[in-house]
């Protein structure tokens, strides 16, 4: 045990003077914590020393690091194939169902191989957490006199200092579609099938990556159905989430960016919604969040009009809630889709076609407009988005929405007829 007059910020910032490599420690405890806390909060217990520190759950160790060198606990076998190349030792507990072992190394072999440590150790912890009847386990018999002062410290270095590097802004560009396997390529990991990655959510260094079905059920255990309301996406976590778990918090408070992909149908790829933001909780069972999804630079969706009201940045009054709804549903991405890939994108009013004049700049850039009359939208009304919507340039929609009620497309169109041309 640690001397009295030691804390975990002596221990910690002692046996890892660089703050990058400690960075990765704390996160990769803090998550580790967080993780067997969400599944069996009394079995947590924490050692510290001098040198180090221990992290059991229930009987079990399952990560330790001492003389600047991990040892992380793996649910596999030592010979498993994903574990190649690394320093991998035998690790057996009775607790434990199935194979196990510990890959040893510093800091920099864990970074270098932390996408096929952590899923195994990940799923060490759920082992660990619970019973072989599969319920959470209860206690654990060593001390836990060291463990609030790590997680505090662990909690306040991790959010505080996130290293430079993993500050990275992946290139995912609004709108487009990503297989997973594109998705890890974009983010510099190796393919793989199964894990966190595809469970519906799962953090990677600072960041948060969202995988949903929006307007279906999802394969992660709920029946809840998201839907976008505007480029707002009301999002359902797992089963049995509640806002005070520690993975959520982490997920609605991170360190870095949110990247919020979805799709309509299983089978279908991905498509990139943006950076989210939660701007709305709901303390439900699973977990009720409404993100706000913006260009990963912090910027509007490309495709919003500036004059467009935003419900977060005014009051609106009753006379205005129709407009309100108008905008959302010209800015839902999912109903944009349908009504670009049905009319393509261009302007249905001057036939301006961005990619034709300004090249792969302008691919796929257009607004979408929303033909209802204000009169016509009720609280019944349904969007047809190839009946109700169409396609123009930002200059056509600015001058559509220039009268209320807004100008008709034809009648646009005949106001440009009957200007004389410029020679």
């Amino acid at each position: 045990m640690v001397d009295e007059a030691l804390s975990a910020r002596n221990v910690i910032e002692s046996i890892l003077p660089d703050a990058n490599d400690r960075w990765i420690v704390l996160n990769r405890f803090i998550r580790s914590a967080y993780l067997a806390s969400s599944i069996a909060p009394s079995a947590l217990a924490v050692t510290l020393w001098n040198n180090g520190f221990r992290l059991n759950v229930g009987q079990v160790e399952t990560l330790t690091f001492v003389e600047r060198n991990f040892r992380v606990m793996l649910a596999a076998s030592r010979t498993d194939t994903r574990l190649a190349a690394l320093s991998i030792s035998r690790s057996e507990y009775a607790s434990i169902r199935g194979p196990s072992c510990a890959f040893t190394g510093g800091v920099a072999e864990y970074r270098s191989a932390e996408d096929r440590i952590d899923p195994l150790h990940e799923a060490y912890i759920r082992s660990a957490a619970t019973t072989r009847e599969g319920s959470a386990r209860q206690g654990t018999p060593h001390p836990k006199r060291d463990l609030p002062d790590l997680i505090a410290y662990a909690e306040n270095y991790v959010a505080s200092n996130a290293p430079r590097q993993d500050r990275l802004i992946y290139g995912f560009e609004i709108g487009a579609e990503y297989s997973r396997n594109n998705i890890f390529a974009v983010v510099g990991i190796p393919e793989h099938s199964g894990g966190p990655w595809y469970t519906g959510y799962t953090s990677h260094g600072p960041d948060w990556f969202i995988f949903c079905n929006v307007g279906t059920s999802d394969r992660i255990g709920h029946d809840n159905v998201n839907y976008f309301i505007g480029d707002d996406l009301v999002w359902f976590a797992k089963t049995n989430t509640h806002l005070r778990q520690p993975a959520i918090q982490q997920l609605l408070n991170p360190t870095g960016r949110v990247y919020l992909f979805y799709r309509e149908e299983l089978r279908d790829p991905f498509t990139f919604a943006g950076a989210a933001r939660p701007v709305e909780l709901f303390d439900t069972t699973p977990v009720k969040v409404r993100w706000r999804l913006r260009a990963v630079d912090g910027q509007r969706q490309k495709y919003t009009l500036p004059e467009e009201l935003d419900d977060e940045d005014v009051a609106v009054l009753e006379g205005e809630r129709k407009a309100v709804l108008v905008n959302i549903y010209e800015r839902n991405p999912v109903a944009r889709k349908k009504c670009i890939s049905h009319w393509k994108p261009i302007c249905q009013v001057c036939d301006f076609d961005f990619e034709a004049v300004y090249g792969s700049l302008g691919q796929g850039f257009i607004h979408v407009h929303h033909l209802k009359p204000l009169s016509e939208v009720g609280e019944a009304y349904r969007l047809d988005p190839i009946e109700d919507l169409r396609p123009v340039c930002p200059n056509c929609h600015a001058m559509l929405h220039q009268q209320r009620p807004a100008l008709k497309i034809e009648k646009l169109k005949a106001i440009i007829r009957e200007r004389p041309r410029r020679r």
